[in-house]
């Protein structure tokens, strides 16, 4: 029984987060294509980001970056001209988060899976 809570926490929380994270996107419709697993779309955050996304792992992931913004304590204290390494950068969604700060000087980011190298650079490309 305890497991089954959990489970089901662990899925409402998942819920809410979608939820959430499609009421701070300015073309919501887009997300349709995401939801009948068509094809990626783009969406564009309410900050005027624009980035590719597959599937709700990635919407989930932009969501957690730029709305709840796990990093905003990290990035405080950072140096002047700093260096940062991403490792597993993903869909790319935490370099363009470290792009935004200013004393980041450079951002070597490291991807192994190729379909997330194409994603990543398209989102870049998207966010210069």
């Amino acid at each position: 029984m305890g497991n089954y809570f959990g489970y089901m926490l662990w899925y409402l929380s998942q819920l809410l987060s979608i939820l959430n994270a499609m009421l701070t996107l300015q073309n919501k419709l887009a997300l349709l294509g995401v939801f009948l697993k068509r094809d990626e779309v783009l969406i564009k955050t309410k900050d005027g980001l624009i980035f590719s996304v597959r599937d709700l792992y990635d919407l989930l992931s932009i969501d957690e970056i730029f709305e709840k913004q796990p990093y905003s304590k990290l990035f405080e204290n950072i140096p002047p001209m700093a260096i940062l390494f991403d490792i597993g950068s993903y869909n790319g969604d935490s370099v363009i988060y470290a792009s935004k700060i200013k004393s980041v000087k450079r951002i070597i980011a490291v991807e192994p899976h190729s379909d997330n190298v194409r994603v990543l650079r398209e989102n870049l490309n998207h966010n210069k």
